[in-house]
């Protein structure tokens, strides 16, 4: 049995068998006590689909295994822990609710969560600020999980999505949320500094949802921003991840909206509760 993906490889984790079951499950401390309770119906796959809770309570062997906050892949008899080390720390979160999960990277967050009742609400909002319809060509920048990228594709959208982390695509591939979007778009794996100067075609729309200035100053230079405006039409509409830096004193969004202004960009919104701004092509 593969405690963690950290431990373990996908090829190991499918061949390892403990028992005859061949059923296929994400098993969270959530799911066991609603299956101890079992008192109506209960997702084994994040909240996707839901089934009778007595057809999972042989499930219940794996309570003194299953650790809270930890999202475990069972599959084939192998139970796996869906969290890794690669060069970072990367690990699946749960969410209440039998809800997609949500990504930490080194203990921190990756989803504007507070203010939301679900985690693909934000995502959703993305595509209404951006006003997404079918037919757009989308250029993101941090795939991430690819739920932002999921509201995209509801619109109608073509995405090419650039991620720069294998950890987190590996992970993705045990997320049911993601696998789904995965065969849906052209992922670009590597840096986003370095991927989008070689970009060749223009697109519509823009995403730029960068992890915080201190993880990733680069993306929120003038110089990238530059970047953003030769992939872009005389049109483009870009939607901006700001966040908010521990120097309170600082006023980031002023700062981020001045370097934006002096690469060819446009603020025309800022979106407060998202921490975010939206810009044309000036």
């Amino acid at each position: 049995m593969c405690v963690s993906l950290a431990h373990c490889n996908h090829t190991q984790a499918l061949t390892t068998s403990i028992s005859s079951d061949h059923m296929k499950a994400w098993i969270t401390a959530e799911l066991l006590q609603a299956l101890e309770e079992c008192k109506g119906k209960v997702s084994l796959d994040l909240g996707k689909t839901f089934v009778d809770c007595e057809k999972a309570r042989h499930l219940l062997k794996f309570k003194d295994q299953v650790k809270e906050g930890f999202v475990y892949f069972y599959n084939n008899g192998t139970l796996t822990r869906l969290d890794l080390f690669k060069g970072r720390y990367f690990k699946l979160e749960p969410l209440p609710n039998f809800s997609p999960p949500t990504l930490q990277i080194d203990g921190i967050r990756m989803h504007v969560l507070k203010g939301f009742k679900h985690v693909f609400e934000y995502g959703k909002r993305v595509a209404q600020l951006l006003n997404v319809k079918a037919g757009d060509n989308v250029l993101e920048t941090c795939f991430g999980l690819g739920y932002v990228t999921r509201a995209l594709l509801n619109h109608g959208a073509t995405v090419t999505s650039i991620e720069r982390e294998e950890g987190v695509i590996e992970l993705g591939k045990y997320n049911p949320w993601t696998a789904d979007v995965l065969n849906k778009i052209q992922l670009i794996v590597g840096k986003a500094e370095d991927v989008v100067p070689q970009l060749t075609q223009q697109f519509d729309k823009i995403v730029h949802d960068p992890p915080r200035f201190s993880h990733a100053p680069i993306l929120y230079s003038r110089k990238f921003y530059k970047n953003l405006i030769r992939v872009s039409t005389s049109n483009t509409l870009l939607y901006h991840y700001v966040g908010y830096p521990l120097h309170y004193r600082r006023n980031f969004m002023k700062e981020v909206k001045k370097r934006l202004e002096d690469s060819g960009w446009r603020v025309i919104k800022e979106w407060k509760k998202g921490h975010a701004l939206i810009a044309q092509r000036a």
